[in-house]
């Protein structure tokens, strides 16, 4: 699961270089449907739960910071808003102030023969953003569906997609 790992870090050093008010983290194998709206004026964003929960995500969040439930609801989503300033606050609140931080919380307390033990990005960010700063997000439902990738290429398809889901994902592992 190196690919995943190196995503995690590649992610949040996107954010953390970010300059802007918000961006938006999209899987290369995903595609948006429709438009959305990620963040208003006020600076609420959206934030989306899915089906995707890892016990192993948790227990480590857990060890870096005591406040972070160990079963909370997934945000593991093909797509992610991200708050550059919340991020860099929460970070902070969870005494972790770069990079290498993560790297050594990933060396004391994930599980290294696990292939899934750590989600530093998304899930990190989520659960920071529900116990820090709730007034900053609004609860969406993931809609997202897998397809294959010739699928993506067939137009009509994708139009009554778009009328059920947010986006499609087409996974290398459908192929």
């Amino acid at each position: 699961r190196y690919g995943w790992i190196l995503h995690q870090f590649l992610t949040l050093q996107q954010v953390l270089n970010c300059r802007s008010t918000g961006i938006l983290s999209i899987d290369s194998d995903t595609i948006l449907l429709r438009p959305m709206a990620f963040v208003n004026m006020n600076h609420v964003q959206i934030l989306m739960e899915s089906l995707e929960y890892n016990a192993e995500y948790y227990s480590f969040l857990n060890k870096i910071n005591p406040l972070y439930p160990l079963s909370p609801q997934s945000h593991v989503t093909h797509y992610s808003f991200f708050q550059p300033d919340l991020m860099n606050e929460i970070m902070r609140k969870s005494s972790i102030f770069s990079l290498e931080d993560f790297l050594i919380h990933i060396e004391n307390f994930a599980d290294l023969h696990s292939t899934s033990s750590i989600c530093i990005d998304r899930e990190f960010y989520a659960i920071g953003l529900q116990i820090y700063y709730p007034e900053y997000f609004t609860l969406v439902k993931f809609s997202n569906i897998s397809v294959t990738r010739k699928m993506i290429f067939d137009p009509n398809f994708l139009k009554r997609l778009a009328s059920k889901y947010n986006s499609i994902s087409a996974h290398s592992y459908l192929n």
